[in-house]
């Protein structure tokens, strides 16, 4: 391979002002104090650089399972209050990235609808749109594994570095002081190309480690920083320091943006210079924002449109400018998340840098694919099954499922991705082939109880959730009346006529409230209640919100002429005490 460059300097760009260019006396200082700042950081000996040299040299890598089932990958999410060996088959049979120009990724892999939509988008923005346990996390770091960029998440207890939601504290804090949406925005804007910056740097240190291209990858830059907690959070500490010395020092977004667009370019030459497959000079990187309906939610009034100046957004606005100002044309920025509403996403794409007219563009919705029936569960096991490095653990997988095992996850959990998963983790947890009934049964009652709804994921807690946020948002939002009928509608539907589907025009108020998924039928995007624990959720739902309105259903249901309804009430309808008496 070609040798590795020192460090480079940018030529004038065309789309850069003259103001902007290098060698201006703001940037020179900045471009001095940042490599100071990079030097003793990163200095021979210090932690991170001897942390980073280990990494990417292959000595370090996720913690697996070494008792019971062995070889599983074991991932704590940042910030979660347990420190139990769960198995986490988020990051099992991650894709590889391609040994040759061209090549394609297993065929495994190809369902993953990011992969087929990325490459045909021409703008700099992609939102993604999708019910909360869907998919978008395992695809996004799929494509991360296959092609080199950045991964950010903006939830204080979930995956990723801490950097995102440690700045989003920062720009509230400023906002705090009251000295107007403008001096908000610009503040936000140049701590988001600090933020970027730090990650830069330390992309910048691997890509020097001496024999990095044959032990450093797109896909372990992925983990590194997917998962930073299990390793070191490297990202967050430079940032933290990058913060602390340089944000009362830019207040010109021109030359904090020059200095990063040179270490971007330095960045670009070092991959290109390694010849990595999956890296050329045409290459754009990804940049994934991750849970970004956090940013949504944050001082709706406090930060001004860049379209628009009178125009007011919360604070993903800001940020999202930020990203796009340093990365020009070289990246593609991502943001995710379930809460993501339609109204944020519009104003998103149409008030980045270089848009002429309000919702110029329309997003594209997604469909992840979930599970189709038995037959897809089952062979997900046999994937995991695959992957383990021995028999005595391949045999222990197969007695923890049996046929009967698989028929109860696809009764009661079958649909999105993430709780049939979720099951399947638990009961290799258990690591008893008599306890996964009960494994089924409590992961259902995480997800739709009402007295669990301040779990992570439970349903009843995302309704609440967006309840609140549209009382608190009332110019922004519509009422919640017509979520509450929906669901009241797919309640009766089933009383009266054992139909537990319902197909609406596209409703993302049940799409991020958890309880619908979205699905293409002829090309159209349609929202879908069809998942039986949404059906449970709906009714505990209504039991604790609106009991005459379950009351209701129940008489509906009594007096119905459908006779499976009948056959359907006394499961779905009788208190569990008088279930379990009379079995």
């Amino acid at each position: 391979h070609a040798p590795i460059p020192a460090r480079v300097s940018i030529p004038p760009s065309d789309h850069l002002s003259d103001e902007s260019r290098p060698g201006t006396p703001q940037s020179d200082d900045l471009r001095i104090d940042i490599k100071k700042i990079a030097d003793k950081f990163f200095v021979t000996g210090s932690k991170y650089a001897d942390f980073l040299d280990s990494y990417v040299q292959g000595k370090l890598s996720l913690p697996l399972t070494t008792t019971g089932i062995k070889g599983l990958p074991k991932v704590v999410r940042r910030g979660a209050d347990t420190h139990e060996s769960r198995p986490n088959l988020l990051f099992l049979d991650l894709p590889v990235p391609p040994s040759s120009v061209g090549a394609h990724p297993p065929e495994r892999f190809r369902s993953n609808v990011l992969l087929g939509v990325i490459e045909k988008k021409q703008s700099q923005d992609l939102p993604v749109f999708g019910v909360s346990g869907c998919g978008k996390t395992r695809s996004v770091i799929e494509m991360l594994c296959l092609q080199w960029g950045f991964y950010f998440n903006a939830a204080k207890k979930d995956l990723g570095s801490n950097d995102l939601s440690r700045l989003a504290e920062s720009i509230e804090a400023k906002a705090e002081e009251d000295r107007g949406v403008s001096v908000n925005t610009i503040f936000a804007k140049n701590m988001t190309l600090v933020l970027f910056l730090s990650r830069l740097l330390v992309l910048k240190y691997c890509l020097q480690v001496p024999d990095c291209r044959q032990t450093f990858s797109s896909a372990s830059w992925a983990i590194l920083q997917a998962c930073p907690n299990m390793f070191e959070d490297v990202f967050s500490e430079l940032f933290n320091v990058l913060f602390n010395k340089l944000h009362r020092r830019v207040p010109f977004e021109l030359d904090v943006t020059t200095v990063i667009q040179e270490e971007l370019l330095i960045v670009r030459k070092l991959l290109a210079a390694h010849g990595y497959p999956n890296f050329s000079s045409e290459t754009k990187l990804r940049l994934v924002v991750d849970e970004a309906q956090l940013l949504s939610d944050k001082g709706s009034e406090l930060f001004q449109s860049s379209f628009m100046e009178t125009g007011l957004r919360p604070m993903l606005s800001p940020i999202l400018n930020g990203f796009r100002k340093a990365g020009d044309r070289d990246l593609t920025i991502i943001y995710c998340g379930t809460g993501l509403s339609i109204r944020t996403l519009h104003w998103a794409l149409s008030s980045g840098e270089g848009v002429k007219e309000p919702r110029s563009e329309m997003f594209p919705y997604f469909e992840f694919p979930g599970w189709t029936g038995r037959d897809s569960i089952q062979s997900y096991i046999e994937r995991v099954m695959d992957q383990l490095p021995d028999k005595e653990s391949k045999n222990m997988l197969g007695s923890l499922f049996p046929p009967a095992a698989i028929a109860m996850l696809h009764e009661r959990l079958t649909g999105r991705f993430r709780p049939v998963v979720t099951a399947i983790e638990g009961i290799i947890l258990r690591g008893d082939p008599t306890e996964w009934k009960s494994e089924i049964k409590y992961t259902e009652a995480m997800i739709t109880s009402w007295k669990d709804r301040e779990r992570r994921g439970n349903l009843c807690g995302e309704i609440l959730r967006l309840e609140n946020k549209i009382a608190q948002n009332p110019k922004n939002f519509t009422s919640c009346s017509s979520l509450r009928e929906t669901l009241g509608l797919f309640l009766f539907r089933y009383c009266l006529l054992d139909a537990t589907e319902i197909v609406l025009e596209i409703d993302v108020q049940l799409v991020e409230a958890a309880f619908g998924r979205i699905k293409i039928f002829g090309g159209r995007a349609r929202t879908v209640l069809d998942e039986p624990f949404v059906l449970k959720a709906t009714f505990n739902y209504f039991q604790e919100k609106d009991p005459s309105l379950v009351s209701a259903a129940e008489r509906a249901m009594l007096h119905s002429d459908n006779a499976s309804v009948h056959g359907n009430m006394w499961e779905a309808m009788m208190p569990p005490v008088f279930v379990e008496t009379f079995k």
